[in-house]
């Protein structure tokens, strides 16, 4: 169950960048990190690996809700780990095949593939408890989180899971117009574009039924949104002269689009 994860190497987020701010210091406004792409060519890699972020991130968040399914409505143990390694794998493929293009900045290429694939899965497993917070049996394995006492519960916690997921999808594909607006040149309200999708969640969250006081839909949707704009900076990393955003040797949990503090 998860939020934005890039969270999970997936997320980030753009504020009215516009044709001067374009022509201007080229960083992107309001609380988002990171810098407009240089050139389409950066703009080509970074918006490349935002999707295998976000694509990373659906994956996971899959492998998480089938495996809490199982559990909450079958008995079975919960097991996401086969599913889990198969979405690293695929991910570990892609990114390694876009980075021997040798069209990406350093500021992502010194972070290796398989690196940012355990991190992501990792802060997966962590943020799981922030859903699956209801109960006393403890998932077991690496996953954080619980077992749901009862079926109704079980299926609150997997609603809110689907729709936080939902969240940081939309959030990420808010981030990658405005990333491609600004280089335009181009007016893009991404504030505007990140409230439509939280509107879609509250109203799906809205109408669920018996869930554990302990859940708090509004939290997790707020941090989702802060997890994404402050990773924004770790895929739009490249500067106009091709200086790092952060100085190297930091320890890329961004990549994970926030994920480390999202709720999965």
């Amino acid at each position: 169950m998860d939020g934005p994860r890039i969270a999970t190497l997936a997320a980030a987020s753009i504020l009215l960048v516009g044709a001067e701010a374009a022509r201007g210091s080229r960083r992107f406004g309001g609380d988002d990190g990171g810098f407009v792409p240089p050139n389409r060519t950066v703009a080509t890699c970074e918006e490349r690996v935002a999707r295998l972020l976000a694509r990373d991130a659906a994956c996971l968040d899959r492998c998480t809700f089938s495996a809490a399914r199982a559990t909450f409505f079958k008995g079975a143990p919960f097991d996401d780990e086969p599913c889990e390694q198969a979405c690293s794998a695929a991910f570990v493929r892609s990114a390694t095949a876009l980075f021997a293009k040798n069209t990406c900045p350093p500021c992502i290429t010194r972070f290796p593939p398989a690196l940012v694939a355990s991190i992501n899965e990792r802060s997966t497993d962590a943020a799981t408890a922030l859903v699956a917070c209801a109960g006393t049996i403890p998932l077991g394995d690496d996953d954080g989180g619980f077992v749901a006492p009862d079926r109704a519960t079980g299926k609150c916690e997997l609603a809110v899971g689907k729709a936080v997921s939902k969240l940081d999808q939309a959030i990420i594909a808010c981030h990658l117009r405005a990333a491609d607006a600004a280089l335009k040149g181009r007016n893009f309200d991404e504030e505007a574009c990140e409230d439509a999708a939280e509107r879609r969640y509250d109203a799906a969250v809205g109408r669920l039924n018996a869930c554990p006081p302990c859940l708090d839909p509004a939290a997790l949707a707020t941090q989702v949104r802060a997890n994404a704009d402050a990773g924004n900076a770790l895929i739009y990393c490249a500067s106009p002269s091709g200086a790092f955003v952060d100085p190297p040797g930091d320890e890329p949990a961004g990549y994970a689009t926030a994920r480390a503090a999202s709720p999965t």
